[in-house]
């Protein structure tokens, strides 16, 4: 695995992995998979986990998993601002120096699996996608979010996202700008 991913680095340009299901793997195989990838160049390493020793060890950035949860729930009456707020202190402590959390309202897996972002934040959707943009970490936007994705994905068949305009385009550009300039 580790030399199929030296080559695509090498041969191919890429320069960066996405690591679906990180914390299934035991850590140190992806010790020395960063290890073997940083003697070809430097790549970005992201992990679809949770745990911090992912980012103190092998990985740039993780998941905040447990962020969209508490947005969720604040929606739904399960939780208050308060919860969220002291899951994000709690978080922060947790994060290695230099790591970096991909904040999200939701993803492409909650869309697929549970709803849509409409049907889990409601009018808190506008709301929650300002935090992911203005927490520290970086937010993630997934294909047709900026677009009004209003259907859940067909997570194992090809879904084109149909593109129209919508009042979501001008706050992720909005958002996106804020963050370039600050």
């Amino acid at each position: 695995m580790i030399a199929t991913m030296e080559y695509r680095v090498r041969e191919v340009g890429v320069d960066g992995f996405r690591c679906d299901a990180a914390e299934l793997v035991p850590l140190d195989f992806w010790v020395e998979a960063r290890d073997a990838l940083w003697k070809v160049k430097p790549v970005l390493m992201l992990a679809e986990g949770v745990k911090p020793e992912l980012m103190e060890y092998a990985f740039d950035a993780a998941y905040a998993w447990d962020l969209s949860p508490n947005m969720k729930g604040i929606v739904d009456g399960s939780k208050s601002p308060g919860d969220l707020v002291n899951y994000i202190l709690a978080d922060g402590r947790v994060v290695p120096k230099g790591g970096i959390r991909l904040n999200f309202a939701t993803n492409h897996d909650k869309n697929a699996w549970e709803a849509t972002a409409g049907e889990q934040l409601g009018r808190g959707s506008e709301a929650f996608t300002v935090l992911t943009f203005t927490l520290p970490g970086v937010p993630l936007v997934y294909n047709g979010q900026e677009a009004g994705l209003d259907k859940r994905l067909n997570f194992f068949a090809r879904d084109p996202i149909v593109w129209r305009k919508d009042a979501m385009a001008g706050l992720y550009r909005d958002l996106a700008q804020l963050r370039r300039e600050n």
